[in-house]
């Protein structure tokens, strides 16, 4: 190699070092190697799903990404908690993905306090079809993904390691409390992930499941 290529790789490789990790790490992750934290597959949910024994595996998460894959058992259903992870002896202590009609929203509260909370409307995800839905926690906000695409932003960033003293998971509705939101609907796939998606990424896993056929779970 010639002298002043060698200085040139130096500099390139010195600049390098100097840059960020988060700024480094910011690209696509590749979803054909990365691994979820914790992933569950094909519930039909007719009553509320105790996950609970598995919660440890995303209380701790301070940046990430959920994905849900799901239909309704009909159109225009209830309130409806997709997923969920709380503090099981208070009412307001927790993290839910939640449809309503055609809102898709995330509510994030500690002790009461609102700490990660926000809807994107108009989304047309309250049918019989199946859906993806991928929320991102990143260092500076958290994003939605409504099929693939970019529905609400939030300059919010709390996530699971937010909520105090989580104890309980569940599929389809919420342990509190309180009263929990449940409603009849098909889960095929909840996520979570320590890596935050990209827009490719969030792109990437919707087009990965079959959305011709309605009644494949892939």
């Amino acid at each position: 190699m010639k002298k002043k290529q060698r200085k040139l790789l130096a500099a390139i490789l010195a600049a390098a070092m100097l840059i960020p990790q988060s700024v480094m790490t910011a690209g696509a992750a590749d979803l054909s190697t990365v691994q979820p934290v914790y992933q569950v597959n094909d519930l039909e949910v007719t009553d509320l799903q105790d996950l609970s024994a598995d919660v440890g595996k995303v209380s701790a998460l301070e940046h990430g990404t959920v994905n849900i894959r799901y239909r309704m058992a009909s159109e225009n259903s209830e309130l409806t908690a997709l997923y969920s992870v709380s503090d099981s002896s208070k009412a307001s202590t927790y993290a839910a993905f939640y449809v309503e009609n055609n809102t898709v929203g995330l509510e994030t509260r500690n002790g009461g306090e609102q700490i990660n909370t926000f809807t994107a409307d108009n989304q047309n995800v309250n049918d019989t079809s199946w859906h993806t839905l991928t929320w991102v926690f990143g260092d500076s906000s958290t994003s939605l993904y409504v099929d693939g695409n970019l529905a609400q932003t939030s300059n919010t960033t709390a996530f699971f390691s937010s909520v105090s003293d989580v104890n309980a998971m569940a599929a389809g509705g919420l342990i509190r409390s309180g009263k929990n939101w449940h409603n009849d609907c098909s889960i095929s796939e909840i996520t979570v992930y320590g890596e935050q998606f990209t827009a490719d990424n969030a792109m990437e896993y919707h087009n990965s499941f079959d959305q011709s056929n309605a009644d494949a779970a892939y």
